[in-house]
Formats: structure tokens, sequence, C-alpha cells
């Protein structure tokens, strides 16, 4: 009786419990799959509740053999999902599994298709429309040959539809010489559209742009790149027809006054960062996907800073110099800072770049592998995340951030092999409003050691521990 009163006092409705689990969790996608896997562990009870949270759900190529009774078990597991990703099938196999999804009774907005190289499954495609009609975004990669027909039974399909990707499908040949567009379809078609990934149609010229532009009036994001006949031109007069336009990805770069984001698959020089700073003044973000040495450092213009820029992504820089960290001088009000597998990172570069970014609060140095912080004498008291994973940083280097860097509220230190306990130790005791943080294959951290430092802070919401060392293990036997 005691023990019934007890648990009936302690009870809390499963909606209370999925509140907790929200609030438990952070924005990394990684962070996020981690809490909710680390606690669905502890009951069925949990299990279930977790189930309920996912949205997202990838289903990989399977046996025709009992496929419904597969499918059941799934979607009973996972109720609540609302974007499905269908991958590596061919075209037969895409046709059957549809027709079975389709007799769930399921609120899908989001449909991916990835890793198959296969026409539209048109009659899967038609029975899936039929039954779930929630679809506002619809993605394909890879298509062999599509055409304005296409197009239009794919508008016809899915009429609410917002985002839609064919990047790098091939458009049917005409008489083996031309190749009709499905851009101007499109873009009569798609009324509704507010992101559109056309990415490798590379018989995409300046007037279907302008088309695509004109017609599409929602449109806020657009990826073009490597559609190798776009020219300088082009996008401006395109961008003019478009004011709703906040992100756009392509290869070349003219000035438009109201773009919010811009990526590059590649940059090589600084004087094209000083270039677009100016063109476009409303940029608060940039992504740099590819960059194998910053150069031109003579023609960059640092007298035109950026104020609205918050967030920036380096990643995959072969090079940073002394030279070229100047570059940064033009975005004083970064926030948001991605450096990772960036080389020749030293603490003295690291000084000079927190210099100019004062106002910095997620810094990812990640598998910057020559990263030595252990000159850094900066303070950074308004950084909250800072992501070191595989890098070969040490206590002493730890000891110089907890102490630099005092208001962090997310660390990451996985496959961080030079870190000790002695470490944690300096992060818990300056970092006094830590939330999270990741040891995850700190092979060097004594498990039970560091488990029962990082209980003691109050701040810590989230602890991903090493695995128990052999130590913690001997130390276990000897005292059982």
């Amino acid at each position: 009786m005691a023990a019934a009163a007890a648990a009936n006092l302690f009870y809390l409705p499963d909606e209370c419990w999925e509140h907790v689990y929200k609030f438990l969790t952070y924005d990394d996608d990684d962070g996020y799959r981690q809490v909710l896997k680390s606690h669905s562990v502890v009951s069925k009870e949990f299990l279930s509740i977790t189930n309920r949270l996912r949205k997202s759900l990838t289903i990989g190529t399977q046996s025709r053999h009992h496929l419904y009774e597969r499918l059941l078990i799934l979607f009973q597991r996972f109720p609540n999902i609302t974007s499905l990703t269908l991958s590596h099938y061919c075209i037969g196999d895409l046709n059957n599994l549809l027709l079975q999804i389709s007799q769930f009774p399921l609120k899908l907005t989001s449909l991916t298709f990835s890793g198959s190289r296969c026409t539209i499954p048109i009659n899967g495609l038609r029975a899936f429309s039929q039954k779930i009609t929630t679809l506002t975004s619809l993605t394909f990669s890879n298509l062999d040959p599509i055409n304005s027909t296409d197009i239009f039974f794919i508008a016809g399909s899915f009429p609410l539809l917002e985002e839609l990707g064919l990047s790098y499908c091939i458009p049917y040949s005409r008489h083996g010489t031309s190749i009709p567009s499905i851009v101007e379809p499109l873009s009569l078609a798609f009324f509704k559209l507010r992101k559109v990934n056309l990415s490798g149609h590379d018989y995409m010229d300046d007037k279907l742009l302008f088309h695509l532009f004109k017609n599409c009036k929602l449109l806020e994001e657009a990826n073009l790149s490597h559609c190798i006949q776009l020219t300088n031109a082009g996008i401006a007069s395109a961008l003019l027809e478009s004011p709703t336009l906040k992100s756009l990805t392509f290869d070349i770069l003219e000035e438009c006054p109201t773009l919010k984001s811009l990526t590059f698959d590649i940059l090589e020089e600084c004087a094209m960062l000083s270039t677009f700073t100016r063109n476009c003044p409303s940029l608060n973000e940039i992504k740099v996907q590819s960059c194998t040495r910053l150069n031109n450092v003579k023609n960059f213009n640092s007298s035109i800073v950026n104020p609205e820029l918050k967030s920036l992504s380096f990643a995959n820089v072969c090079w940073l110099t002394k030279e070229t960290m100047k570059v940064f001088v033009l975005f004083p009000n970064l926030v948001r800072l991605d450096l990772r597998w960036c080389s020749g990172i030293s603490g003295k570069l690291m000084c000079q770049l927190l210099r100019m970014c004062c106002k910095l609060r997620h810094l990812n140095l990640s598998y910057c592998l020559e990263l030595n912080v252990s000159e850094m004498n900066f303070e950074v008291p308004k950084l909250e995340v800072l992501n070191l994973a595989n890098t070969s940083i040490d206590d002493k280097a730890l000891h110089v951030i907890s102490k630099s860097c005092c208001g962090l509220l997310q660390l990451i230190l996985e496959n961080c092999y030079n870190v000790t306990e002695r470490g944690v130790k300096h992060v818990v005791e300056n970092c006094t409003q830590l939330r999270v943080i990741n040891l995850t294959n700190c092979l060097n951290v004594d498990a039970d050691v560091s488990a029962l430092r990082l209980l003691s802070t109050r701040s810590l919401k989230n602890i991903v521990a090493p695995p128990p060392n052999r130590s913690s293990n001997k130390r276990r036997r000897n005292s059982s």
C-alpha cells in the first residue's frame, strides 16, 4: 500500500515527461538524438514517450516479404512521424513501398528519396498523394530523365508543396541535341513554392532563372550551384524580380541588397569576401564549403564592414595565416563561427581572431588537428558553445580555455584523447554555468571520477561520459 501511494505521489502524465525531455534537449542534432537515446534505455515507459517525440524516419531497403507488417511495426512505434526518407530503392520497389505506406493514416509533411538512381515512381506517388494530403516538402536527387509532364504531375498531386528538391536530375533529351527545360513549367505550376534546389541543372540559363524568380512570388531560398550557364548579369536581373528571396546558393557573385544568406562551393580569394560584404549589406549568414587557400590579401578591402552578418562557416579551409585572418575584421558582430577541419590554427591566431570577433557565442574548432590554444591569453566571456571534438588539446589547454571562456554552457570534447580528469576539474571549477559536456571516447578520463565531479555541478543537465576504463573496472572489482 505504501509503495502504491508513493508511486501515485510521484506520478507524472506522459505529456509532462515530453515537456521535460524537450527542455533537456539542445539545438545540435547529434546531441538531441543522444539525449533521447539515453533516456529511452531507462524503462519501457520512457522508450514509449521518446518514440512519440521522434518526427523523422529513414526507411532503407526492405524485403517485399511481409512488408506491410514491417511498416505497421515502425509506424506504431513512431506514431508522430512527419518527415520520411526512402533510401536506396529501385523503381519497382519504390512504387510498391509507396502503395503500402499510403495505407497508413500518416500526417507527413516531408518526403525524401535518397540514394536511388531511378525515374519518378508515378504509380506509387499517385496512390500516396490520394491518401496523404498534408505534404509540403518533396525532395529527389539524381533522378533519371525528368520532363515537364513529370513536373505537372507532381504539382497536381501535391498542391500544397512549398519546398521542392530536384538536385542533379537529368532532363529528357530532344532529338539528341537540345535539352528542354523543366524550369518554366515548374515556375508556373508551384505558385506556393518557398524553397527550391536545382543544383546541377547545367542547362539552366539567365532566361530560365528570370522566369523562375518572376513567377514564384513567395520564393525565399534557391540552390543553383553548378548551374554553369548562369552569368553575373543574369542573376542580377533575376534578383530584381524576387524581393522575398533570403537565401541563394550559386557559384558566382553579384550585387543584391536584400540577400540574407549566401553559400559558396569554392572560395579562393579574400577580395571576394569584401566584395559581397559591400554588395550585399543585408547578409547575415555566409557558408564556404571548400577553400584550398585564401589568396589575394593585398586586394582585400577591410574598410567596408558588415554589422548584420551573424553566422560564418569557414569549414575545410586548408590553411589560415596571420594575413588571411584579417578577413574577420569585416564582421564585428559575428555570433556563430565554424572553422572545423581548418589547418594552421595556433593560439596566437585564435587571440587575433577573438579580438576582432569579441561577440562570438558559438565556435566550432572540431577536427582542427594542429590546434594549439595553450598560448591563448584572451577572455571570451560571451562564448557559450565550444566544439573541440577530435583535436589534440590537453589538460593545459583546457585550463586556459576554462579561464578564457568562463561563460560556457556547452563543451564538446569527443575523441580528445589527451584530456584527463584534471582537465575536467579545471572546466567544472571555472565554467560554473556549464550545462552540457560531451566526453565521448575521452579514454584517459576516469569515468567514475569524472561522473562524481560532474554530478556535483548543479548547472549541468546533460553529461555524455567516457566509457569506463580499465583502472575504474579494476577498482570496482577490488571494492566488491
